[in-house]
């Protein structure tokens, strides 16, 4: 942990690691009861560069783990939703991934469903959720950093949409003419 109570890049991985092993699973065991690739599983106990293992990733590993007697939080530190100790502080809540405002939700889907009708762009369902989740997302990682957004309006999401858009985050969301 640096001195924001985050983990630093090469926490992550040895943090999992050492958690695995309370566990008394091996890493092929673990990723074959979460129905992983048992590399998709090694790379976060290895390769992992980034500070919080993706929440998505994380709450399956937490709940195994909590078969196996290891605290489920102990996981959900590493992605940064849980509660995790702040120097000087007794236990802090850490930012929940799942508390994005609504008001923030409904600015970026009207501003979404602004834009496909404007530029007359055919999107499924599930492109509109990806985008939707990027957003969410972006406003998750702010708030881990300390950093709490504003009131989001709809022209600031249409025109987040477009910096999004413009640098490819959206990974083709939303992108294919009618």
């Amino acid at each position: 942990m640096n001195a924001r109570g985050e983990n630093s890049e090469s926490d992550v991985p040895a943090k999992l690691k050492a958690l695995r092993g309370k566990t008394g699973l091996s890493v092929r065991e673990v990723a074959e009861q979460l129905g992983w690739p048992a590399s998709t599983y090694s790379t976060y106990e290895g390769r992992y560069k980034k500070t919080y293992l993706p929440p998505e990733k994380a709450r399956p590993i937490a709940d195994l783990f909590q078969k196996y007697g290891v605290d489920r939080n102990e996981v959900l530190v590493l992605a940064g939703i849980g509660i995790s100790a702040q120097p000087g502080d007794a236990e802090s809540p850490r930012p929940d991934a799942n508390l994005v405002p609504v008001d923030y939700i409904a600015a970026t889907v009207q501003a979404l469903a602004e834009n496909i009708e404007e530029g007359g762009l055919s999107v499924s369902p599930q492109e509109q959720g990806a985008i939707v989740s990027v957003f969410c997302r972006w406003y998750n990682d702010q708030v881990i950093h300390g950093r709490k957004p504003q009131t989001l309006t709809i022209s600031d999401a249409k025109l987040m949409l477009s910096l999004l858009e413009q640098f490819g985050a959206l990974s083709g969301a939303g992108k294919q003419n009618a």
